[in-house]
């Protein structure tokens, strides 16, 4: 899956202007864009498709569909989503993904296929009886995923980006820097300076807007991870659980005020880049 995907450009903030803006986040190569939906159907239902999280296939769908400049118009957006979701394994996508992603998805909701999806992905996670497949019905696909691996990650800031940030009043807007899917969500680094004077490096794992009742009571779904972020041999690890607006890290990574860090011959951007390692491990889980 991650040949499929280009290391996202360094973005400042996060394009939030609509959900559709989530299936930009990572662009796809220029030849993936060009498939037509002929091959991606057979893509999408190959059992060679490489997946690190069956979810990466509905983040491929909905990407190509989003970034492919051979389709027209939103109803032919519409019709292609339709015709190529039966491919999909719902069964094996993670509770949280479904809750956080599909069920906000404009494709799905636009095309009434939220109760069908909803249904492959329950019903199908239990054993047909013997009679149904005594039918010859095709009840279950292989999960092609790798269970839940570790995803590594490796984006690189040069001194000039983080040199003109510096000259940005302090706790302004940070850079982004989109790395990949881990687990069907495009996973970013961030840094920023901080009003202290110091750098701040973060992890930021993209979802869409969604909306829920806004009480003390109501549950908010968000997605869990063991992360650690490395810059050679300095570096962090935690487990968070993100939601949809919020980065976590370390507001004094180096524990050195900004311009310590960031200079020209900076021990710290040998050739001219910072250099930081990320490692994502999924954790299922649901925040009240």
């Amino acid at each position: 899956m991650d040949d499929f995907l280009k290391k996202g450009p360094t973005e400042e903030g996060h394009p939030r202007n609509s959900t559709l803006a989530f299936y930009m986040l990572l662009p796809l190569h220029d030849e993936v864009k060009e498939l037509s939906s002929v091959v991606m159907k057979v893509l999408l239902g190959s059992e060679t498709l490489q997946l690190r999280s069956e979810n990466d296939a509905y983040y491929l769908l909905c990407a190509w569909l989003s970034q492919a400049q051979c389709i027209p118009d939103e109803p032919e957006r519409q019709t292609l989503f339709k015709k190529l979701v039966p491919q999909l394994r719902f069964h094996h996508m993670s509770p949280d993904f479904l809750c956080a992603v599909i069920s906000v998805c404009p494709y799905a909701n636009a095309s009434g296929l939220i109760p069908y999806i909803r249904r492959c992905s329950q019903a199908l996670r239990v054993p047909p009886p013997a009679r149904t497949k005594a039918k010859g019905l095709k009840w279950c696909f292989n999960d092609r995923s790798k269970g839940h691996p570790e995803y590594t990650f490796r984006g690189n800031y040069k001194l000039a980006e983080l040199s003109l940030l510096g000259k940005l009043p302090t706790n302004a807007t940070g850079l982004h820097l989109y790395l990949g899917l881990a687990a069907g969500f495009p996973v970013a680094v961030y840094v920023k300076h901080k009003a202290e004077g110091t750098m701040g490096v973060y992890v930021h794992v993209e979802m869409p807007p969604w909306q829920g009742f806004d009480t003390e009571n109501s549950v908010g779904w968000c997605v869990g991870f063991v992360y650690s972020i490395k810059v050679g041999e300095l570096g962090f690890t935690s487990t968070y659980f993100f939601e949809r607006t919020y980065s976590w890290g370390y507001p004094n990574f180096f524990k050195k005020k900004w311009e310590e860090v960031v200079y020209p011959s900076s021990p710290y951007f040998p050739d001219g880049e910072l250099t930081l390692d990320v490692t994502m491990k999924p954790v299922m889980g649901v925040k009240a």
